[in-house]
Order: structure tokens, then sequence, then C-alpha cells
């Protein structure tokens, strides 16, 4: 996982530095085990409980996709660092789950088979 993760970096920084744009690594520890509503992503707010199930983080009534808040997390991490305003959290609460047959297509999601029909 390291090692392909680090040829995925070194990857995108060369193809960056070679059109001339700059690459900034923003360190990403506790982003996943933080809720998006806490002020700051470090170990005194991590939660480790709240990722109940694998592709979910769960805080209060709330169910959240932890890759969005993996991500959201890492932008205020790096948005806090350069001292610029933090978004509000929007939309992390509403994931959807789909299952795919060869036979049937998408199935249990009936706004995804309009939105296919269409």
């Amino acid at each position: 996982h390291k090692w392909f993760y680090k040829r995925l970096t070194d990857k995108i920084t060369y193809k960056a530095e070679d059109r001339g744009i700059s690459i900034e690594k923003q360190e990403e520890s506790f982003s996943s085990q933080c809720s998006p509503n806490v002020k700051e992503v470090s170990k005194e707010y991590a939660e480790r409980s709240n990722r109940k199930y694998r592709g979910l983080y769960k805080e209060n009534n709330k169910i959240y996709n932890a890759d969005c808040v993996g991500a959201y997390n890492i932008l205020k991490k790096y948005l806090c660092r350069i001292e610029k305003s933090i978004p509000a959290v929007v939309g992390l609460d509403t994931p959807e789950m789909y299952r795919w047959s060869s036979i049937m297509g998408f199935i249990g999601n009936p706004k995804l088979s309009i939105s296919m029909e269409m």
C-alpha cells in the first residue's frame, strides 16, 4: 500500500512540476476519525468508534461517507494551515449505496433507475 502510494504521489508531482504546477503535501492524521463538525482535526477530537461500517462514519443520528469525511478534514487541515476560511459541511450526510447485477443492472434505488431510463 505505501509503495503504491509513494509511486502515485511521485508521478503526480513529476507531472505537475513538468507543467509548472507546485505541489504541497498535507499531513492527514486523524482525518477519517474526526467528525467534520469539530473545530480541529486532531487526536483530541478523534473517535475511532464512529467508523461503524466499512465506508461509513456515524455521528449522532447522521451517517457520512467516510472517504468524504476524510477528504473534507484533510481540506480543513490545509485551509487552517494557510489561514483561510473553512467551507460549510454540506452533502456529506447523504451516502447512497447501489448494488449491481449483471442481469438486472442497478438494484435498490428507484431514483437511479429513473435517471438511467432517460
